[in-house]
Formats: C-alpha cells, structure tokens, sequence
C-alpha cells in the first residue's frame, strides 16, 4: 500500500513539473516575442533557438528560420551565422548557397572570425584558393587560430598568396604560441627543410613584431 502511495504521489509531482516547466517556457517565448516584435534583435534570436533545438519547445525549424532571419536582418552576428548555415542545409527554408554566403559575408563584416573561416573553408573546396586566403588571412589577423593555421599552409603551398616559407613558419608561430599543437608539428617540418637557427631568426621577428606586418599593424 505504501508502495502504491509513493508511486502515486511521484507520478503528480511529476505531472505538475512539467505542467510548471511547460508554463514557465510558454511565458519565457511570450515575453522574446513580445521583446522581439519591439525590435530587440537578441530576443528573436532566443526565439529561434527555442524553436530549433527541440528541447523546451517543440522542434519547429520553419519558425526558428524566421527569428533568425528576423534578429540578422536587425544586426544580432550569431543569428546571421544561424541563417546561413540553414540555407546550406536547407533547414526551414529552400537551400541557397548564394545567401548561405550572403549571410557569411554580412556577419564577417562585423569581424566574426567563424564566418570568415566558414568562408575560407567554403572557398577552399571550390578551389577558388584567392578567396579562400583572403578570408583565412582576415580571421588569422584577428587572432583565429585555425585561420592562422591555414594561412601558414597556403604560404606554404604557394596557393591563394606567393610561396613564402618565413611567413609560414611566422603565422605557425603565432599559432603556436597559441598553444596549438598542430601548428608546433607544422614547424617541427618547416625546420627540417631549414634548420634551428633559421627558426630562432623567424621566431625573433615575430616576437619584435616585425612579422606578419598585417597581424602587428592591427595591434598597433
């Protein structure tokens, strides 16, 4: 009987949970609405997660599309991001990789280092290897990690930018100094080609910020 009592009483207080927690998230998307309906860009933006992550609300990636759309049409950088990538994939709306990289250059003109990267990758398998060094070597400059790799293997290869080892070990340099390892393994190769005390003299440039000149010039 006690058994029966226990059982009972956690199966209402568990229906009353997720009554409360159903009720709670209705008010949470009411009150982004109502904010968002205002203009506020990040509210649409809440909205749109809520509505695409399925976890508090039912997945609805039209509707996710459309508050997406809505906060990066109003400026919010992560939600031209989200766009984007929905037009890649055709979430919530037809495919188009024209406004996929529509969505990619307006949020990387607002400095946001992912979509400068997601453009060099993008460029980078259609072999367009200019484009693709243009915008890794905007992230890199930045501070991006992955893009200063990159840059450091198309100076390398001579693809997108003129062949130029120093500036490769230079931005390898910087990454490393980044803690990435990758990088470190990178130079370990350049190194056999050269040797250690053409290493040390690219390394003393970098540390008197003399090289990459765009890196240091944006810190100045």
């Amino acid at each position: 009987m006690r058994s029966l009592v226990r059982f009972l009483f956690i199966a209402v207080l568990v229906c009353s949970t997720q009554a409360v927690a159903k009720d709670s998230t209705r008010d949470l998307a009411e009150r982004l609405e109502m904010k968002a309906m205002n203009g506020d860009a990040k509210a649409a933006y809440k909205l749109g997660l809520l509505f695409s992550q399925g976890k508090r609300l039912p997945a609805d990636p039209v509707t996710a599309f459309e508050w997406f759309l809505r906060a990066a049409e109003a400026g919010e950088v992560k939600a031209m991001l989200k766009v984007s990538d929905m037009y890649l994939s055709g979430t919530g709306i037809d495919p188009s990789v024209e406004k996929s990289i529509l969505w990619n250059e307006r949020a990387a003109k607002k400095d946001s280092r992912k979509a400068m990267v997601k453009l060099g990758a993008f460029y980078a398998t259609k072999k367009k290897y200019l484009e693709a060094a243009f915008w890794y070597k905007k992230a890199a400059v930045l501070g991006d990690v992955t893009a200063m790799r990159e840059v450091a293997h198309y100076y390398y290869i001579g693809k997108g930018v003129h062949f130029n080892l120093q500036l490769s070990f230079a931005w390898l340099e910087l990454a490393a100094k980044k803690k990435d390892r990758s990088s470190k393994l990178r130079q370990q190769k350049i190194i056999s080609l050269k040797d250690e005390a053409w290493a040390d003299e690219i390394r003393r440039l970098v540390q008197n910020r003399m090289i990459p000149v765009e890196y240091w010039n944006a810190r100045n």
